[in-house]
């Protein structure tokens, strides 16, 4: 079981998590307060830590855990809300829970927390494998077109300007980011990303922030001298982009509403699949700002230019599944690597990493080709297929499948999903999930 450690919270409420954290595969220690901690946790390496921030102080611990040398994914449970809150997020905290949520909710929030801190390690021992192979030759099984997009990724590490990665949406343009957000020297501040279709009034709060209010702070203040990842620049109003030319010419923004400008040393670092260029030659994006993004430009190639790193990162990803499903790791049979070399991957390395969970979820011993459940053709997926779905739907969908299969027997659809009784019961309360009609019994 995954080790768990609670902060300051009370005895009694502290006792009733622990019994809900078991359910989630965590093992629980408590500390009553921030010294006592700092004992165990040197003793111990811990998954997550859950504590409370009145009592322990928000800030004191992000301050002492980034100081650690392996941090770990630090949820606070706050008795109010409050926007320092916000920037508690931006400086690394994985979630900030209110009090008054259940345990059960706090116990779910720590596994996702968990699970995302997992994926992170993945997907940056992804990024190490491919930045190892820099300066190597493509011939001996890594490929050419990544070799150049790395390559152009530590160059655009050793400077400040902004930079822009082009390429089909899952293709790892935002992995691409953080590695040259992790490879920058002297920046401590945090990666935040934004998606850029927002409604423009949504968008401009969200990134430059609104009214003068602490609360009212916006990603370029909360980043610090970290980075701000914009998904999709294409898709910002004609306002934003104006804001955004004001930005890279001076340093300087100010809130919306405000007339105050705020320096902000964090760098901007940006996604599209569309071609800026021509949209500028129509007047559809700024023709100054296309220009300072395209400066610096990357090209991140589609995976099915990449055959060779779709074995690596399917195998890479199957042992992510295994661990979020308490699963033993699973094998791919030459049937499987052969069906995933086959196909097309229209959706990239998005959809690579869904096929994946979803045939952890349905194999049994090790993963076949029909575990992966891909057309042999190499079509296209349809765009409402199960691969283009969120974790959400994905998930839902194997809960279904897993119920039809044991004839709505929630016990040994439990089992088979590697999940508790007591989680999958949680899931079917939460995604409406219904037997005849009629919900399931609690």
């Amino acid at each position: 079981m995954e080790p768990v450690l609670i902060v300051g919270l009370e005895q009694s409420r502290a006792r009733n998590l622990v019994r809900c954290l078991s359910e989630e595969g965590f093992h629980a220690d408590f500390a009553a307060g921030e010294t006592q901690a700092r004992l165990l946790m040197a003793a111990r390496q811990y998954r997550v830590l859950i504590c409370s921030a009145e009592e322990c102080g928000g800030d004191r611990v992000l301050d002492w855990l980034a100081a650690e040398p392996s941090r770990v994914a630090t949820i606070l449970v706050a008795a109010t809300s409050n926007g320092n809150y916000c920037k508690a997020l931006a400086r690394g905290a994985a979630d900030v829970v209110s009090a008054a949520a259940c345990d059960e909710e706090l116990a779910l929030r720590a596994r996702k927390a968990a699970d995302t801190a997992q994926l992170e390690r993945l997907r940056s021992i992804w990024s190490e494998v491919e930045c190892s192979a820099c300066g190597g030759d493509p011939r001996d099984g890594r490929d050419e077109a990544m070799l150049q997009a790395m390559e152009a990724a530590a160059q655009a590490a050793s400077h400040h300007e902004p930079v822009l990665l082009v390429g089909e949406p899952g293709s790892g343009r935002q992995t691409l980011a953080r590695l040259i957000y992790s490879r920058s020297r002297g920046r401590l501040g945090a990666f935040v990303a934004v998606n850029c279709s927002l409604e423009p009034g949504a968008f401009d709060a969200r990134l430059f922030g609104v009214g003068s209010s602490p609360e009212g702070a916006g990603v370029l203040e909360m980043a610090g001298d970290g980075a701000v990842f914009l998904n999709e620049v294409s898709a910002i109003s004609p306002g934003a982009q104006l804001r955004l030319v004001e930005f890279f010419n001076g340093g300087f923004f100010h809130r919306v509403g405000q007339s105050r400008r705020i320096w902000s040393e964090c760098r901007t670092l940006a996604a599209t699949s569309a071609n800026l260029p021509k949209l500028s030659q129509i007047s559809k994006f700024r023709a100054d700002l296309a220009d300072r993004f395209l400066k610096c430009q990357i090209e991140v190639p589609p995976l099915r230019r990449r055959p060779r790193a779709v074995e690596r990162l399917g195998r890479l990803f199957l042992e992510l599944a295994c661990q979020r499903l308490h699963r033993p790791p699973l094998s791919l049979e030459p049937d499987a690597v052969q069906a995933l070399l086959e196909y097309s991957w229209p959706g990239n390395v998005t959809e690579l990493e869904a096929v994946m969970f979803r045939a952890a979820l349905l194999a049994e011993g090790s993963v076949r080709r029909k575990d992966l459940q891909i057309p042999r053709t190499g079509a296209p997926l349809e765009p409402g297929s199960a691969h283009a779905r969120s974790w959400r739907d994905i998930e839902r969908r194997a809960i279904e499948d897993a119920l039809a299969r044991h004839a709505g027997n929630r016990t040994h659809a439990a089992r088979a999903l590697g999940i508790s009784l007591r989680k999958l019961q949680y899931r079917l309360r939460a995604y409406g999930l219904t037997r005849n009609g009629h919900p399931y019994p609690d």
